[in-house]
């Protein structure tokens, strides 16, 4: 094995074991505001994942955790994930008032969001497959990150779909750690393969 292979399984095997020590963070701490991180959305609503990201986030608005709810997310077709996100959260009885849109078709676009809009810490709501890519890009961004993953989501209660999430964020996570100048260059956004080709697997899973 050449030194970069062995450097490369090694960067891959270190960024699983955050992945999945991340997921399971909670943590209770206050912060300035309460940051959604988007899912797929459909014109007639948010997927089940967003559901469960947006429905914990509420709980925690309701608890004080922030005064704040903005809700972070990218476009696509026709459809704009934040809209789509506080459109639920006003149905579902959250105080207009309280919630917030921001751009963020990518991890690092919405943290960049977060810190246009004058914010240092966060509590940061998304799938616990998602958390540890998060928290690290929020540190680099130089904002306080408070993972908080709901207890359970569609996608993390079914191992086989769990797996592949967690496989692609172990592959993101490490290309998110490589200089910004790099990877900004590429687009990453939820229209790009990136996206699609776990999408696709996760509904191949779910026609089984």
């Amino acid at each position: 094995m050449t030194i970069a292979g062995g450097a490369g399984i090694g960067a891959l095997s270190g960024s699983l074991v955050r992945v999945l020590r991340d997921a399971r963070r909670t943590g209770d701490h206050p912060a300035e505001v309460i940051v959604v991180f988007g899912a797929r959305a459909l014109p007639s609503g948010p997927s089940s994942e967003l559901r469960a990201r947006l429905d914990h986030a509420a709980t925690l608005l309701g608890d004080r955790r922030a005064p704040l709810l903005l809700c972070c997310g990218g476009i696509s077709g026709e459809v704009d994930e934040g809209e789509v996100m506080r459109k639920y959260l006003i149905e579902a009885g959250v105080d207009a008032d309280s919630v917030e849109v921001a751009p963020g078709a990518t991890t690092r676009a919405a943290i960049a969001s977060v810190r246009f809009a004058g914010f240092s810490s966060m509590v940061a709501v998304t799938s616990p497959y998602h958390l540890h890519r998060v928290m690290a890009e929020a540190r680099r961004a130089g904002v306080v990150c408070v993972g908080c993953a709901p207890p359970t989501t569609p996608e993390s209660a079914d191992p086989a779909i769990r797996w592949v999430r967690i496989a692609t964020e172990v592959v993101a996570s490490v290309w998110y750690a490589l200089p910004a100048q790099l990877t900004s260059r590429i687009d990453t956004g939820p229209t790009t393969f990136r996206h699609r080709i776990p999408r696709a697997v996760v509904n191949q899973i779910r026609r089984r």
